[in-house]
């Protein structure tokens, strides 16, 4: 079976500079485990909007499978959930387009 790719939104990267390396270290395994078993974490309403939960942090990504791609968009606190998940769902025709570009 051919293994996903992987791509990280630059906001995810930006927030990413203020983590340790450990729990950087730790988002490049769970990387590595989705590149080859992306539908690990929660689904959020449907199957290709998911969560991992990584300490007190939540990573949201999605999952285009006709793009073998997996599009790592932000990470949050349990506080800030519904508000990203809204913000998420409202653009994700954006994501689409990002992913289009990244992805071919």
């Amino acid at each position: 079976m051919e293994n996903y790719k992987v791509y990280r939104t630059l906001i995810f990267d930006k927030k990413l500079e203020d983590f340790s390396e450990e729990f950087k270290k730790q988002i490049d395994g769970f990387e590595t485990q989705l590149s080859k078993i992306p539908y690990v974490g929660k689904p959020l309403g449907v199957r290709w909007f998911r969560e991992k939960k990584l300490g007190k942090y939540r990573m949201y990504y999605l999952i285009y499978e006709d793009l073998m791609a997996v599009y790592i968009i932000t990470l949050s606190t349990k506080k800030n959930q519904q508000k990203i998940i809204n913000t998420i769902r409202h653009f994700l025709d954006n994501y689409r387009k990002e992913i289009e570009k990244l992805a071919t």
